[in-house]
């Protein structure tokens, strides 16, 4: 039987999307992202799908995807945990393009240039709640309540790392920084493997996995910095 037929296709909009024992691939994740968009409010429609477009490279999702194979996850479990944290990725970066006054996204105007601050804001506020959607679907089909807290705390990191960075100064100390560029980049980067090793029972692995991406983030965050100076994207230094 296949797997998605246990789970409501209008809950979730997998149906369509992926074959009988198939491993999901990120255009899944990106077609479920899109299908979702469809309840946005119409004041926020035109954005959403303009940001959305041009997906980028879904490295977070590609992890999700990937440990869950791994891990053996069921692939409509897995598929909406990817788009949970890939939304949450895209919410994350509409936010900071208005922090930071970058204007370009993935070669394109920013949502807050070309929408405007207001409904850059919310789009973002409402794709924040999309990931949790996401992300309390696939907890209820892995029997995994926890997942939604994971994720929630992942993000609360997140949002102090920016906040700190609001305050930083070149007068400050390298840990500081170092502290920061954890902060801001390493959490959205563990949240999809630790998500998988909830789910599959091996949280013990989230330990170890989240040192790692410590310090993965930092050298992330340093790239991109140091490459913004350039104008080109220093994540494809960490990326590949």
């Amino acid at each position: 039987m296949d797997k998605l037929s246990t789970f409501s296709a209008d809950a979730v909009n997998l149906n369509g999307l992926l074959t009988h024992n198939k491993l999901p691939s990120v255009n899944h994740v990106h077609e479920l992202i899109l299908n979702r968009l469809e309840n946005v409010d119409a004041s926020l429609s035109e954005a959403a799908f303009f940001h959305f477009k041009t997906p980028g490279k879904m490295l977070r999702a590609k992890m999700a995807i990937q440990s869950a194979s791994l891990a053996e996850i069921d692939i409509s479990t897995s598929l909406l945990w990817a788009g949970a944290v890939e939304v949450l990725h895209n919410a994350s970066l509409i936010h900071d393009d208005i922090c930071d006054g970058d204007k370009q996204r993935r070669g394109r105007e920013s949502i807050w240039v070309k929408f405007g601050r207001d409904t850059a804001l919310t789009l973002g506020d409402w794709l924040i709640a999309l990931s949790f959607e996401l992300a309390s679907e696939a907890a209820e089909m892995s029997n995994t309540p926890r997942l939604v807290g994971v994720l929630a705390r992942h993000m609360a990191t997140t949002t102090a790392g920016q906040a700190m960075e609001f305050g930083w100064n070149s007068t400050q100390s390298w840990d500081v920084y170092l502290k920061i560029a954890a902060d801001k980049t390493a959490p959205l980067l563990t949240a999809p493997i630790h998500g998988v090793t909830l789910m599959s029972g091996t949280s013990g692995l989230g330990f170890a996995i989240s040192g790692y991406f410590c310090d993965l983030g930092k050298a992330y965050q340093i790239a991109n910095d140091i490459q913004n100076f350039k104008g080109t994207d220093g994540a494809k230094l960490i990326a590949g």
